[in-house]
């Protein structure tokens, strides 16, 4: 079905130039047949390539590299030294290559670690909108070919995420986790950092992940276990008031027996 549509729909690129409205450095290098529409940035080295479509308002820094076929919607912004590859497509909003959130304590001062590294996005990953990538402390956080971002999603420094996968709106991955190869991670699921997630997982939504989760495995819930678990024991949470006050009854009742049973006793 969806081979069918595209073949019906097929959005208009818009016409290849350079807006006299855009600013591009001297030193950049801009392939052929490239769009730059108005109120784009781009830095010093930057490396555009053929048939790149950059609409109004992006901000392509300094030595960024963006592959051919790429679309950049409405105010992205792509930090310094961020490498796009071959037929991506991010929306509008995103913030790529930002700082990672790295903070040590000092007695009572919170000292900054500096994030000297960058992020790097292979061929054909889509990103929706206003979602954020953050740069690694030193070397790179990776976007595998293929993946596909909802909007509103955080992924922290120094991240890997394996090919083809899917990611719902608003997760969030802490720094120096690693994804596998075709996860699907459901909308609203919190991964806690330096967490490694195997190929072929499946995580159900709102699942808070604080554990590795081996290849395969379908899980969800807070704290994290399997899936079929977790549908019974979220089945469980409606009776709980009613479960309490049968408890509360037995009890009693025990207590009861118990006061009879010394009496009689005694």
């Amino acid at each position: 079905m969806a081979k069918i549509m595209a073949l019906f729909w097929q959005p208009p690129p818009p016409p290849p130039g350079i807006s006299d409205g855009a600013w591009v450095s001297p030193s950049a290098r801009i392939g052929k047949d490239v769009s730059i529409g108005p109120f784009v940035y781009v830095g010093d080295e930057a490396v555009i390539g053929d048939k790149v479509a950059l609409h109004p308002g992006v901000y392509v820094g300094p030595r960024v590299k963006i592959g051919p076929e790429s679309i950049l919607y409405p105010n992205v912004v792509l930090y310094e030294g961020t490498v796009v590859g071959k037929r991506v497509v991010i929306h509008a909003g995103s913030v790529i290559g930002a700082d990672g959130f790295g903070y040590v304590k000092e007695r009572q001062r919170i000292v900054k670690i500096p994030q000297m590294g960058i992020v790097e996005i292979g061929d054909e990953v889509e990103i929706g909108a206003n979602c954020c990538i953050d740069r690694a402390t030193f070397g790179r956080t990776f976007i595998g070919r293929g993946v596909k971002m909802d909007n509103l999603i955080q992924i922290g420094h120094n991240v890997s995420i394996g090919e083809n996968t899917i990611i719902v709106a608003q997760v969030g991955v802490s720094g120096s986790c690693e994804v596998g190869r075709n996860v699907t991670i459901a909308g609203q699921v919190g991964v806690a950092d330096h967490v490694k997630i195997g190929d072929g997982v499946q995580i159900s939504a709102k699942a808070g992940i604080s554990r590795d989760i081996p290849p395969g495995e379908i899980v969800g819930g807070i704290p994290q276990m399997p899936h079929r678990r977790w549908l019974r024991v979220a089945s469980l949470i409606f009776r709980l008031p009613d479960l309490k006050r049968q408890l509360d009854e037995l009890v009693r009742r025990v207590e009861e027996l118990s006061r009879k049973s010394k009496e009689d006793r005694g």
